[in-house]
């Protein structure tokens, strides 16, 4: 084992450059560590394109993560007999089979089966990222059986 000795300046200056180094690496560190609070952009373009049988056919073209760049994570399409429980999104039916999303200004398409009740339809999509932020409701589609 070697010991060496350090002058007393020597060491405050070996001490300094430590110090120097991990706040350094400290702040290196915490600058990766940001969260992220951008939210995807809403749909804006929500149609119902086609329909048969119990099937719908709607389509919509891609944001994407932080507004309108990167790839955003999931979409999440629900319906109501009414506006005001669409807009109060918690309360609107789930559905299912909705695409991944693609790439922002990609064409998405989703089928949705439904069992068709004699009432009006209102539909909406939001868009999630990776961070859990989401999206503005889209505009709102209407669907008369």
């Amino acid at each position: 084992m070697i010991v060496a000795r350090l002058s007393q300046p020597a060491a405050a200056a070996l001490l300094s450059l430590l110090i120097t180094t991990a706040t350094i690496i400290l702040s290196c560190e915490s600058d990766r560590i940001t969260r992220d609070t951008t939210r995807p952009h809403e749909v804006t373009d929500l149609s119902l394109d086609s329909i048969r049988a119990n099937s719908l056919f709607f389509s919509w073209t891609a944001t994407g993560d932080d507004n309108t760049r990167g790839r955003a994570s999931f979409y999440d399409l629900r319906y109501s007999h009414d506006q005001a429980t669409l807009r109060n999104w918690g309360n609107a039916t789930v559905t299912q089979g909705e695409p991944v999303p693609s790439e922002p200004g990609t064409h998405e398409v989703m089928e949705l089966l439904i069992a068709p009740v004699d009432s009006t339809y209102y539909f909406g999509i939001k868009v999630s990222d990776d961070s859990r932020n989401t999206s503005p409701l889209s505009n709102i589609v209407t669907y008369q059986p």
